[in-house]
């Protein structure tokens, strides 16, 4: 399996996505050119050493790797938050497969969508709008200790 990123700035987000494709065993990471370097010092930091592990690709075209990759017969699935296809549960992993994620804010162009041979959806519960929660401020005010706790 392959991961590949388009329009991820956040060099945080990036080095903690490194991370994950390192944990679920990610072959190699590809790039896109409007993504920011996963070298950058915050992206390394954030990987906790990840970035060492796993191959990355930085692309000039990541619409141009795709359609290599599909040519290949590589599956490319967009990770789409507005798919009306399918959950990702439902998708097959079985062969060899490029999943997609996009932008923090747009999610994926509609140019990287249409080299895709599908997209799934992520279930959520409705107060939550993305993966990355951690980056939002939480909406419940925090509860102040009760005096018992405070004896504790």
């Amino acid at each position: 399996m392959l991961v590949a990123i388009e329009g991820i700035t956040n060099a945080q987000n990036l080095g903690v996505l490194v991370r994950n494709c390192a944990a679920f065993g990610v072959q190699a990471l590809l790039v896109g050119e409007t993504s920011s370097s996963p070298f950058l010092r915050r992206a390394v930091r954030s990987s906790m050493g990840a970035i060492l592990e796993l191959p990355i690709v930085e692309l000039t075209s990541l619409a141009q790797a795709l359609e290599i990759l599909r040519s290949r017969g590589v599956r490319c699935i967009a990770a789409h938050p507005h798919s009306d296809r399918r959950t990702v549960s439902r998708a097959d992993f079985a062969s060899d497969c490029c999943v997609l994620f996009g932008s923090e804010g747009y999610g994926l162009t509609p140019e990287i969508l249409a080299r895709c041979d599908d997209a799934v959806e992520i279930p959520m519960p409705p107060m939550v709008d993305s993966l990355n929660v951690g980056q939002r401020r939480r909406r419940v005010p925090l509860r102040r200790p009760t005096a018992n706790a405070a004896k504790m």
